[in-house]
This record gives C-alpha cells, sequence and structure tokens, in this order.
C-alpha cells in the first residue's frame, strides 16, 4: 500500500526532486513515499531509486537518467477491464533507462525508446530497459526513435514475440536479432529494418477485442519524412490472410493475391488443414465435361481467371457457365503467385494462409496488360491488392479502358457465394446467413477482386503508395455507401452532392439472407448501360439475388438520369429464387427523393400495385425459379391516385446518336404491356427501308440491341406498337 502523507510531510528537496518542466506534480497525481511512485498525468522520473513505480493511462512518464526499482515499474492502462487508455514511457536518450528487479507493461502500454541496444538484452546489462524481468503484455506498442546521428540499431533481444504495434523512426536503420510478429500496424516512417535473418510476421486473426464480428488483421503503413530516407523492410516477411468466418465457417472459394514477392501457389499450403491442388488437363478438357466424375483427377481447387476463355457462342453458353469459362488451373504448385493477380482457392475458413517472400513496398506495381475480347462476357480481370494494408480502390490509377465497377466475391457455402459490388461512390448490400454487408471501395490486404476491360480494349491498373490507408481498420460490417465525389478512377462525374437513391432488398422468410439492387439518380447518366455508372449483376450461387436492367446487361446498381428528365419510368426487375417459399420486396432506402415522387412496385402475376413510399414492404409467394421477371418498378414524378396506378406512358429511346457505322443501335420501348408486338424499321433518306424487324415486349417494355453495318447518313427509325407510330432521327458517322 502507498503511504499517507500531508505536503508539509515532504521535504522541499524531495519536492525540488519531483519537480518537472518547470512544475511541480501534483499531489492528487502523483502520491509518493521515498520508496513509490503512482503517476496519472505526465510527468519525469529522475534519477534515483525507487521500490514501486506505477503510471497509469493515459499518462506518460518520461525517464531521465538512471531509473532504478526494487520492486516493479509497471504500466497500468487507465480502464478497470484491462484496456486503454494505455500508460506510456518514454526513454529517448541513451544515457537514460530502467533498472532493478521487474518491469511490466500492461495491455495498451506505449513504450518509446532510442537506445542502439534496444528495448534491452536478456542479462539486463544493456538497452533501454535493464530489469532482471521484463514482461510486455501482447497488446502493446513500440516506438523506435533516432535522430539522423544515431548508429544503426537493434530491437534488442527482449523485444516481445508479439506486439500491437511497431514504428520505426530511426533514419540509420534498425536490424531485428529475435523473432516478432506485429498485430495492427507495422509503421516505417524513416529507416530501414533489417530482418536480419529471424522471422518477421504481420499477423492476422480473429479480434482479441469480445463482441467483434470483424477479423483483426495486420495493416502497414510506409512512408518517408520530408527530406528522410528510404522506409521500407530488408528481407523476408510472412505474411499472414485469417478468414473472416461471418458468412461461412466451412470450405468455400476465397479469393486471394499475394502481397509479397517471391511465393508459389504451394505457399497457400497450411499444413494439416489445406494442400493446393492443381492439374494443367482441367484447362484442355471442356468445359461441360470437366465436371464428370473421372475425367479431371486430380480436380483443382486452386484456379487463376483468364477472360480470353470466355465465349457465349460456345454451345449451351449461358451468362453464368460462360463466365465461369475464364477460370484456368496453374500448372504447378511452383508456379510463382503473380503480383497484382488473383486467384480463386476452394480452402476450410480454419486455413490460415501466410505468404512469405520480400513485402511488396516502397515502389508501384503495374498490372500486366488486361485485354478484353469481345464477347458479352469478355473482360473480366480477377485482379489483387499487391500489398499488406488496405487500398481504396478509388484512389488506384488506372487507364481509361479500366472500368470502375469492382466486385469482392463472399462464400457462403461450398459453391455459393455473392459479390459485394461497388462503382460510383455506390455499393449494393446483401444480408447473408444474418450478416450484412454494403459494397466498398475498401479492398483488404491479400484480397483479390474482379474488375473489368472495356470490350475490344486493353489497359493497366497500377497500384502504389498513395492508394493504401494508413490507419489500422477493423473489416467493415455494413457501411452506407451513398454517391460521393470521386478522387480517382474514371468517374464521369465528380460532382460531390447528395443523390437520389432508391435501394431495394429480396429476402428469404428468415430474412437472414437477402440480396439488395440499387437505383439511383445522376447526371450524365442514360437509360441505358453506362459502364462507368452502372454495375453488372455477377453471378455467385447465392439462393437469393435480385437486380434490375440497364439495356441488355443485367445490373446490381443502375444509374438513371436526374429525377424530372422522365416524368413516368418503368425499370424491370429480375429475381433468383432457388426454393420456393415466402419472399419479401422491400424499399430499404429512399433518400432525398422529391416530394411527391412514387416509386410502384407492380406485380404481373397478382395484378397488383404498391406504392413503397407509402408501404415499404411486399411479401410473396413463388416457386422456384418461377416468375422471376414478375415485378417492375415504375417512376413517377407525379403522384398517382388510386390503388392501382395507371398504364405508363409510352417511351421510346435510342442511343447512342449519332454512332459509328458497325455500332449496335440500343432501343428502348418502354410503357408497354408485356407480349406487345413492336415493328422496329429503318429507312433512308429517299425514303427507302434499309432495315426491319418484329419484336414482342418483356414486362415492362422492349429493349433490343440492333446491329448494324449501314453507310454514313441520316436515317429514321419507326416504332409502330399497340397503335401508334413514334419515329426519331438516327445519324451515322
Amino acid at each position: 500500500m502507498f503511504q499517507k502523507f500531508t505536503p508539509a510531510s515532504i521535504p522541499l528537496a524531495r519536492l525540488k526532486q519531483i519537480a518537472f518542466a518547470g512544475a511541480l506534480f501534483s499531489l492528487v497525481a502523483m502520491r509518493a513515499s521515498a520508496q513509490n511512485i503512482t503517476l496519472t498525468v505526465d510527468g519525469n522520473i529522475p534519477t534515483g531509486t525507487y521500490e514501486n513505480i506505477t503510471v497509469i493511462g493515459p499518462a506518460v512518464a518520461t525517464i531521465s537518467g538512471a531509473v532504478t526499482v526494487t520492486g516493479t515499474f509497471r504500466l497500468r492502462p487507465g480502464n478497470p477491464n484491462g484496456r486503454g487508455p494505455g500508460a506510456g514511457v518514454r526513454i529517448t536518450d541513451n544515457a537514460n533507462f530502467i533498472a532493478g528487479n521487474a518491469f511490466i507493461a500492461d495491455s495498451a502500454a506505449l513504450i518509446t525508446f532510442s537506445n542502439p541496444t534496444g528495448i534491452g538484452n536478456i542479462n539486463g546489462t544493456a538497452g533501454a530497459i535493464r530489469t532482471t524481468t521484463k514482461v510486455f503484455d501482447n497488446d502493446c506498442d513500440f516506438t523506435y526513435i533516432g535522430n539522423v546521428n544515431a548508429p544503426l540499431g537493434s530491437l534488442g533481444e527482449a523485444f516481445p514475440a508479439r506486439v500491437r504495434n511497431l514504428t520505426i523512426n530511426r533514419p540509420n536503420g534498425v536490424n531485428m536479432v529475435t523473432n516478432t510478429g506485429v498485430r495492427e500496424v507495422l509503421t516505417m516512417r524513416n529507416g530501414i529494418l533489417f530482418t536480419n535473418g529471424f522471422v518477421l510476421t504481420l499477423i492476422s486473426n480473429a479480434p482479441d477485442v469480445p463482441g467483434l464480428t470483424a477479423a483483426s488483421t495486420t495493416v502497414v503503413n510506409f512512408g518517408s519524412v520530408p527530406g528522410g530516407n528510404r522506409s521500407f523492410i530488408s528481407g523476408p516477411v510472412t505474411v499472414e490472410r485469417y478468414i473472416n468466418p461471418r458468412f461461412n465457417r466451412n470450405t468455400g472459394y476465397r479469393h486471394y493475391s499475394s502481397s509479397v514477392t517471391g511465393s508459389t501457389v504451394g505457399d497457400l499450403t497450411v499444413p494439416g488443414v489445406f494442400t493446393p491442388v492443381v492439374n494443367p488437363m482441367y484447362n484442355t478438357v471442356p468445359y461441360e465435361q470437366r465436371f464428370i466424375a473421372g475425367n479431371v483427377v486430380p480436380f483443382p481447387n486452386t484456379f487463376y481467371y483468364d477472360q480470353a476463355f470466355v465465349d457465349r457462342t460456345t454451345p449451351g453458353a449461358t451468362a453464368r457457365t460462360d463466365f465461369d469459362r475464364g477460370y484456368q488451373s496453374p500448372n504447378a504448385l511452383t508456379d510463382p503467385l503473380i503480383v497484382t493477380k488473383g486467384y480463386s482457392v476452394r480452402i476450410p475458413a480454419v486455413a490460415k494462409v501466410d505468404f512469405v517472400g520480400l513485402l511488396n513496398q516502397d515502389q508501384e506495381y503495374p498490372t500486366p496488360l488486361l485485354i478484353a475480347n469481345n464477347e458479352l462476357d469478355g473482360g473480366w480481370q480477377l485482379v489483387g491488392n499487391p500489398y499488406a494494408s488496405k487500398i481504396d480502390w478509388n484512389l488506384v490509377t488506372r487507364d481509361t479502358s479500366i472500368l470502375d465497377q469492382i466486385s469482392q466475391y463472399r462464400a457462403t457455402g461450398l459453391t455459393e457465394g455473392f459479390y459485394s459490388t461497388y462503382i460510383n461512390g455506390v455499393g449494393n448490400t446483401v444480408t447473408a446467413n444474418g450478416f450484412t454487408i454494403t459494397g466498398s471501395s475498401v479492398i483488404a490486404q491479400n484480397q483479390a477482386f474482379f474488375t473489368r476491360v472495356r470490350p475490344g480494349q486493353s489497359g493497366r491498373i497500377t497500384f502504389s503508395d498513395d492508394a493504401r490507408l494508413v490507419t489500422f481498420q477493423q473489416d467493415p460490417t455494413a457501411p452506407f455507401f451513398r454517391p460521393a465525389k470521386q478522387t480517382g478512377g474514371n468517374a464521369t462525374n465528380s460532382t460531390a452532392a447528395v443523390n437520389p437513391m432508391i435501394r431495394l432488398s429480396l429476402a428469404d422468410a428468415t430474412g437472414n439472407n437477402a440480396y439488395g439492387s440499387v437505383v439511383y439518380f445522376r447526371q450524365g447518366a442514360t437509360y441505358g448501360y453506362d459502364d462507368n455508372m452502372d454495375a453488372v449483376h455477377t453471378f455467385g450461387g447465392f439462393p437469393v439475388q435480385l437486380y434490375s436492367m440497364a439495356g441488355r446487361e443485367s445490373v446490381d446498381i443502375n444509374a438513371l438520369p436526374p429525377i424530372g428528365s422522365v416524368a413516368d419510368y418503368t425499370l424491370p426487375l429480375h429475381m433468383i429464387i432457388g426454393t420456393a417459399g415466402t419472399y419479401t420486396m422491400s424499399a430499404t432506402e429512399l433518400t432525398d427523393l422529391p416530394a411527391g415522387y412514387q416509386v410502384l412496385l407492380q406485380d404481373a402475376v397478382t395484378g397488383t400495385t404498391q406504392d413503397l413510399t407509402l408501404n415499404r414492404s411486399f411479401t410473396f409467394t413463388t416457386g422456384a425459379n418461377t416468375n422471376l421477371d414478375r415485378f417492375t418498378i415504375r417512376l413517377i414524378a407525379q403522384r398517382v391516385t388510386g390503388t392501382v396506378a395507371a398504364a405508363a406512358t409510352r417511351t421510346v429511346e435510342v442511343y447512342p446518336n449519332p454512332l459509328q457505322s458497325g455500332e449496335a443501335i440500343n432501343l428502348n420501348v418502354l410503357g408497354l404491356a408485356k407480349g406487345t408486338q413492336v415493328t422496329a424499321a429503318l429507312f433512308n433518306q429517299l425514303g427507302q427501308r434499309v432495315w426491319t424487324r418484329t419484336y414482342t415486349s418483356a414486362l415492362g417494355g422492349l429493349r433490343e440491341s440492333v446491329p448494324q453495318t449501314l453507310a454514313r447518313g441520316v436515317y429514321t427509325l419507326r416504332v409502330q406498337a399497340a397503335g401508334q407510330t413514334d419515329a426519331r432521327r438516327i445519324v451515322i458517322k
């Protein structure tokens, strides 16, 4: 126990001894006898011998000279539960150190030191902490500093095997002299950290904080202070990648990329848990025969993606199978894991992969030339974050041929999963197994993701330090993304403004599985497919899926022109429902819609219409994969009264216009009943018919892509449907 004392009982000489920075410690902040000190505010511990010294967070003690304890020097957190705010100690001169019996750093302790021998050696004869006993909690932060004249230092033999954060700010560098691991942030402010033959592990694991569902993964931030030396790690590093089991606690496909150079496919091995399997035979067997037992033995569990194998003209190809043809097996386990390339691996959730090699750092990492064929489903690229830190896609440099969309896969079963999609400041929202996530521009370390090259073009993505996040973050569970100013990439419109948005969701009866689709309104958007505003739906095998149509594309995120440009617009919805039962279609968000604006959900099966601005949810029953186009959304600028809305106004859209010879004409005729016959014809300037065709409208209207190879000139497109004729002038350049 601390001895009781009064100010009068402390000799003047002792008061002078504990003075610091020209002021006295508050007698409340520092309770002292001849042997004991407790510090609760920042202060100086002068040279001397003490029994016990206790620093309670957030106080920081500065050591001035040789401080000896016959008992214990202890850094204690300020909260009674043992976690932060942490107490700190600064030992920033080589002549200053803590010696004696014991030093204990509890959770969240902050230790700053500059001694060339580091934190200390084993026998306690050198270093910043020279006590006989040294105990460091795994949750401590260490900062190693030194000026430009400070010699090459070492972390010290007594440096702990695991720390929370480590900062290197010593221009002439630091040697490791024992193995260590960093759990949250390794910050290279200035100087080189030489691994020196020892193992440096960037730890990735489940969170230590009770109640957190997100993984606590390592973030590494490198940078140089102005005028300082280069800052990087010299020598091999082990980078771990924990699998968050939030959506799938079992085996499933996870998309990896390597954050080190020199790693191989075999490096994905987790002893006793997972071994990668590759087989180049998989690439030569026709797609439809690959999954017949005995045709590919052994069947691979590790793949890369090559869009050159996508070919919709292949017999039996569909949007799902055509996309899947791009997956290819590596040739051997010795194949390198190519930096910036993504790999799809069927791996158990309990497997924690580590990548061993030279850390990708301190330079730009461009992808190989990414090429898109002209196939309808071509152009997709599985690329990967090359850094051991999160990056922001909005800050990644890419050629204009690279589209803004990214899609990050989340496994929910062995072959089932969904994509978190993001484009132009907007992400779709999906709930799986009771957990919700919204598509984000943030890409985790060692995370691969899909993006796309514009058909028939090629380009590169260049990853650089500018795109890296500089602070540690737990993985986001459900951030809410809305259209926002773009700071990088190819955003068509970068106006920072609040935009109207409609979020729709299709949920099963439990509500544990729901798939979201987004409609937002943006200047420059059209009613067709806008490749840097609309995000294409990628089929992941999730049991419920919902998407809308933009021209001929299925999209998760659909950008429309500003509200008011068309007073009445019908938007077809499409569903995928794997199991018969009861489902709910909901408007989970109606943001910034003008007063009186209606969002009507029309059900072609029951013939009912519901105003989602008044009643957000509509429950219905359906069979498995039946009537999947039964719903449309009708957007009306002025309120329509009555239970069932009036018929939509006819709208004829033709784009692009003008267009090049050989470029398809996109024709949309909206406001038609399902099954309406539509005749479209093109006439030249002499009135001669040069092309004609008859279509049948689907639910919500007609959307067709009309191929043409006409000569330059001015043409007239006439559209006849339900006794009405509309004409549009078309210019071919």
